[in-house]
């Protein structure tokens, strides 16, 4: 009877243990099941990972290209005005006048990289580019015979940049430093600073008149979709 009562008790755990446990000991009748259920479980959810991997995929393909920042857009069209006026001042100028700004030969660097490189290494506003755009035109206007060219532009308009974001930037950085990014010595730099400033006859201003004008001409060479947008953040 002893032996009765004592294997009766045993099977009557093994019951216990296979109610409470619900599969956990090694040991349960029920295990098998249960890690068979954990492994279709495991085997949809990689499933549904490579599922989401391949729509994110899909997604990153069909994403339209994002168009470039307005400082960007707004340096290409510059870059297309200043192309047309180093093009043309060697054709109108009878007598080109030669100074300091003026290459031996023309740099390696097109404009378009060459205005790039000194917007992003000035941090300057956006506005400092158009500002660059009316010294540069002052310039031509006050002294007709002065050439600009593919010889000159890249430091005249590294000077008309550095002028312009000193006049209108509240942080701006050493000679030394503006040097090193114009590709310049700090001699030569400081020389053709105050070459540009007297050219322009020490006259930094510009009215909101000379602005909007010269914004506009920045517009025309924007496409159209995009021009009004990018001139309401200059």
């Amino acid at each position: 009877m002893p032996q009765v009562v004592l294997l009766q008790q045993a099977r009557s755990v093994d019951i216990v243990m296979a109610e409470d446990d619900s599969g956990r000991h090694a040991k349960h009748p029920n295990k098998s099941v249960c890690i068979e259920r954990n492994c279709v479980t495991e085997s949809q959810e990689s499933a549904n990972a490579k599922a989401a991997e391949t729509l994110q995929g899909q997604n990153i393909q069909h994403k339209p290209a994002e168009p470039p920042p307005v400082g960007q857009q707004v340096v290409d069209a510059l870059a297309k005005i200043y192309s047309s006026l180093a093009g043309g001042s060697v054709q109108n100028a009878k007598q080109p006048k030669l100074t300091r700004f003026h290459s031996v030969r023309a740099p390696s660097i097109g404009i378009a990289a060459y205005l790039s490189r000194l917007h992003k290494y000035f941090q300057c506003s956006d506005s400092c580019l158009v500002v660059s755009l009316v010294y540069i035109d002052r310039v031509v206007k006050l002294h007709p015979n002065f050439s600009v060219s593919n010889l000159s532009i890249h430091r005249l308009l590294a000077m008309s940049m550095v002028l312009s974001a000193k006049f209108l930037d509240d942080i701006y950085y050493s000679n030394a430093y503006y040097a090193k990014v114009c590709g310049l010595q700090l001699k030569e730099f400081n020389i053709l600073e105050a070459m540009l400033l007297n050219l322009l006859c020490w006259q930094l201003d510009v009215t909101l008149e000379e602005y909007t004008e010269y914004q506009g001409h920045v517009a025309k060479a924007i496409p159209v979709v995009d021009a009004d947008i990018i001139m309401e953040n200059i």
